[in-house]
């Protein structure tokens, strides 16, 4: 005779199975190796269309904006004051300095535009390398694009690639990216260089783009009483500094 406990686990239907005997489907899970699921957090922002050109000038992206060229000037001076001074510190102070950079700037944000000025951002610890980089970047691109090659450069004609020595084993406070770099991308293929369309990312990180933050300082009215009365002390600080004057040369005092 079967005890009681034999005859429940019999009677027991197993886990992820009906009563009927049919196998209960698990929950569909797909959804978490999207890209937007695998690589959060992170941000796509849209093109800021207000400052967009509505037909883009021929060429426009081989020639740098005044901005990209004095950002490219400056950081070159601050590498070539490097250089200089390099041969003046000891082992030491420079291995301290290196040690207070990573303490200030632990993580490095990056932002890469793409030809329709999208830009997709995600931050990164500053001790990591350029290749960690391209991997997000690539992991982001859809199915058609992951195998297509690209390059990330800086303007005028900085190229970060990670077949690159010079490049490949430093970290992103090394390179200077940190605390914040916006790198843009161009793609060996042409055809997906298009401004006028959005950039090959898969369809889970395009519907997380947003609108691109705009920044408006408020500009306060001048308060006419406050410029009256600042005007009004001028001109008393003036007359007793000139009374002052007159009777140090005794001379008769202006009313």
């Amino acid at each position: 005779m079967d005890s009681p406990a034999t005859n429940s686990s019999q009677g027991a239907t197993s886990t992820g199975e009906s009563q009927s005997g049919q196998t209960i489907p698990d929950k569909d899970t797909s959804h978490v190796n999207e890209p937007a699921v695998v690589h959060a957090p992170f941000k796509l922002w849209s093109p800021p269309t207000e400052t967009r050109p509505t037909v883009p000038p021929e060429f426009e992206d081989l020639e740098p904006t005044a901005a990209e060229i004095v950002a490219a000037y400056q950081a070159q001076a601050r590498r070539s004051e490097n250089l200089r001074n390099a041969p003046l510190l000891t082992q030491e102070i420079r291995n301290r300095q290196e040690r207070d950079k990573y303490k200030k700037w632990p993580n490095c944000i990056i932002r890469i535009r793409f030809h329709n000025q999208m830009q997709l951002e995600k931050s990164f610890p500053s001790t990591n390398k350029i290749k960690s980089i391209y991997a997000f970047v690539r992991d982001c691109l859809n199915e058609e694009t992951k195998s297509i090659k690209f390059v990330l450069y800086q303007p005028p004609a900085r190229e970060l690639k990670v077949s690159d020595i010079a490049v490949r084993d430093k970290t992103l406070l090394e390179l200077q990216l940190a605390p914040s770099s916006v790198l843009l991308l161009r793609f060996l293929s042409e055809d997906l260089n298009d401004r006028e369309k959005n950039p090959p990312l898969h369809h889970s990180v395009l519907a997380t783009a947003a609108d691109f933050p705009i920044v408006t300082e408020p500009q306060s009215a001048p308060d006419d009483s406050m410029a009256d009365a600042k005007a009004g002390t001028l001109v008393k600080s003036g007359k007793e500094v000139e009374n002052k004057l007159a009777r140090l040369l005794k001379l008769q005092p202006r009313k």
